[in-house]
């Protein structure tokens, strides 16, 4: 039987050294754009090299058609369908049964859209639903998303706040300060815009907050599939996100008919000045100042 004994410890090590394998988080490099965005070089269909933008708002895949057109043969457009975006509804074509590599994370049977922008340096995006049921945790300090199944350890250095997950769009409630005045709202958190806050039309209307935010500047903003919106840009005193709080915080507002912009955006001239975790159940998102 003796002889048996070097054979089950090899197996048992083996054994042991997969399941460690398996738990190691994955760390992925990012660069930052001009805007702040995360931009990361992923693999399409074990062919194409593909810079794409992390976007918290989505839950699929893009990519810029003109660019993909050009320089991406591995992907075939063979359908097309509506879409509705915040500038208004337009045609987008599709491409399904598509491959995605993302450092050691590979997606299969992806449906993939066809988009006229996205931001600057990447040929499209994707979402955080392809790191589903996974711990993701964006570190703007060292430029690196990490992938795991469990928080980290450092996790007591981070301020826990929870999100509320609607159909894939991520939400949290924060305070701007104006004066004496304080507005608490609930904002998506978009990792695609590359502003500070972003004020759906109604809050605006019903809190007059158009006289409380000191315009600076107005902006032309297109969205994915080339929309235009004028936006107006100003700063307010504070915004409180729990125990943290940012000085005049960038906010833009949109002109413009009221219930067009439909929600408010929390965007990368925030996001950018945290370390950020999303919890594997996307319940709780935990934020440190970097």
């Amino acid at each position: 039987m003796t002889r048996f004994y070097p054979i089950l410890i090899f197996l048992i090590i083996n054994c042991l050294h997969s399941i460690s394998l398996l738990a190691q988080p994955d760390t992925i490099p990012f660069a930052l754009n001009m805007d702040h965005n995360i931009i990361i070089t992923c693999i399409l269909n074990d062919t194409d090299s593909v810079d794409l933008m992390l976007h918290t708002a989505v839950n699929d895949v893009s990519l810029i058609y003109d660019s993909t057109t050009l320089k991406m043969p591995s992907i075939m457009w063979d359908d097309s369908t509506d879409v509705r975006s915040w500038g208004g509804k337009t045609q987008s074509m599709t491409s399904s049964h598509n491959t995605l590599t993302i450092s050691s994370i590979k997606k299969d049977s992806l449906k993939i859209w066809a988009s006229q922008y996205s931001g600057h340096q990447s040929d499209g995006k994707f979402g955080l639903n392809l790191f589903e049921n996974k711990v993701v945790s964006i570190h703007y300090t060292d430029q690196m998303l990490i992938i795991s199944d469990d928080l980290p350890k450092d996790i007591s250095q981070y301020q826990r706040h929870p999100i509320e997950n609607k159909e894939g769009l991520y939400f949290i409630s924060l305070d701007i300060i104006a004066g004496a005045n304080s507005y608490q709202h609930q904002y998506l958190i978009h990792s695609g815009y590359g502003g500070g806050l972003l004020l759906d039309d109604q809050y605006v209307a019903d809190h007059h907050l158009s006289n409380v935010i000191t315009v600076s500047s107005e902006q032309v903003l297109k969205d994915s599939y080339g929309n235009e919106i004028i936006t107006k840009k100003g700063t307010t005193d504070q915004l409180i996100i729990g125990s943290l709080s940012i000085d005049e915080p960038l906010i833009g507002f949109f002109e413009g008919a009221i219930g067009r912009q439909k929600m408010s955006v929390l965007g990368c001239d925030i996001l950018r000045r945290f370390d950020i975790i999303f919890d594997g159940s996307r319940e709780y998102i935990y934020l440190r100042r970097n």
